[in-house]
């Protein structure tokens, strides 16, 4: 898909109605885990952590302590600290606070929602570092986690939304991507649809080729994560051009394709395709196609 813009608009204007207009006119392709057909979905990669005080409602002290006494393993585990982590807002539009817990958890970090119309509570692998609240009544999390601590390190994006039927939470996942440790995020000003046309291709976890090993687990030469084959389809959400003006492609493979040779899952490194997760690689811009919607 190729933007055009007006000669008379500034580059400002030009690079702030990217978004809008990629949400126009750009579709997803249909996952079992609910990824839209029809609107466009990115992962904040840049993000580390969520800035709470913009939505978040001021509460006595008093409360926080009252929902760590429901939840003996924060106080435990963390002493006052896990104050720090709760925040106060509205989800639902009910009139009554709901409390989120998003920090260190009893293995890795860990969110935790409670609603305050009862019920039992939320939990979710990771940290919110994105968090969204369409008129009180829905929310979309962004959440990112650790798949696995052994080497190679893996991270999780996961955006998850949640809708509520009266007082029911029904929570439904609409994305979810792997990262390789070591794996450049994008600069995620781009967005359109690749397919392999050569026979096999490299992923790499950086855009450079580089002369030694990535990782001395992944017996694979240079920092590479795999081999891409003919047919393969994934989403490029950034691109970068190197000093020798090779231009790389920010690729988010398709969950149902194969990367040959991908270091995770470590154990037995099998290949599960009904899995829905996309898995991010950098590609050279060569040996593939853009695909048109």
């Amino acid at each position: 898909m190729l933007l055009k813009f007006p000669d008379h608009m500034s580059p400002m204007r030009k690079f702030a109605a990217v978004p809008i207009l990629l949400l126009m006119s750009c579709s997803t392709q249909v996952h079992e885990n609910g990824l839209g057909s029809d609107e466009l979905v990115v992962f904040p990669f840049g993000k580390e952590s969520f800035e709470w005080k913009a939505i978040e409602q001021s509460v006595d002290e008093k409360e926080k302590i009252r929902f760590a006494e429901a939840r003996p393993w924060l106080e435990a585990m963390y002493g006052d600290t896990y104050k720090n982590n709760v925040h106060a807002l509205g989800l639902n539009g009910d009139q009554q606070l709901d409390f989120i817990y998003s920090g260190p958890g009893p293995v890795n970090d860990y969110t935790s929602i409670a609603l305050g119309n009862g019920g039992d509570d939320l939990t979710f692998d990771g940290t919110i570092v994105d968090l969204k609240i369409s008129d009180r009544k829905n929310c979309r999390l962004y959440l990112s986690s650790l798949a696995q601590t052994a080497a190679p390190e893996v991270k999780r994006q996961t955006i998850l939304d949640i809708s509520f039927e009266g007082n029911r939470p029904v929570v439904k996942t609409i994305f979810r991507n792997e990262t390789i440790q070591g794996t450049k995020l994008p600069n995620a000003e781009t967005y359109y649809e690749i397919e392999i046309v050569s026979d096999t291709l490299i992923a790499r976890a950086a855009p450079i080729e580089l002369d030694t090993p990535y990782h001395q687990v992944i017996n694979l030469e240079g920092n590479r994560l795999g081999l891409l084959t003919k047919g393969t389809k994934g989403t490029v959400v950034g691109e970068y051009t190197d000093s020798l003006k090779a231009v790389w492609k920010c690729v988010m493979i398709d969950p149902q394709y194969r990367i040959l040779r991908y270091p995770y899952p470590y154990a037995g490194r099998r290949f599960n395709p009904t899995d829905s997760t996309t898995r991010m690689v950098w590609v050279r811009n060569n040996g593939l196609v853009t695909r048109s919607h």
